[in-house]
């Protein structure tokens, strides 16, 4: 069962929610390299969307329709220049 995201505070903090699970079901969210942002699927309007938002929830934006095809997002590297 999917859950929205939440941060916590390793030193006991209580845990903060990221997304708003009553917009949709959220999941598969993975954190950028630098740790700035985090790509994640949500099922929002009967379709599942790949979206990215910053690390504390803000600026949450919609990268890619029906995101079916893409079952757990990740980051890649990028290549030397």
């Amino acid at each position: 069962m999917p859950f929205p995201h939440a941060t916590v505070d390793l030193l006991g903090g209580a845990p903060v929610n990221l997304t708003d699970f009553a917009a949709g079901t959220d999941g598969d969210p993975a954190w950028s390299p630098d740790g700035t942002l985090i790509v994640f699927h949500s099922i929002r309007e009967f379709r599942n969307d790949l979206y990215v938002m910053n690390a504390d929830g803000s600026a949450q934006t919609l990268i890619e329709n029906g995101a079916d095809d893409d079952p757990s997002p990740n980051w890649k590297a990028k290549a030397p220049a």
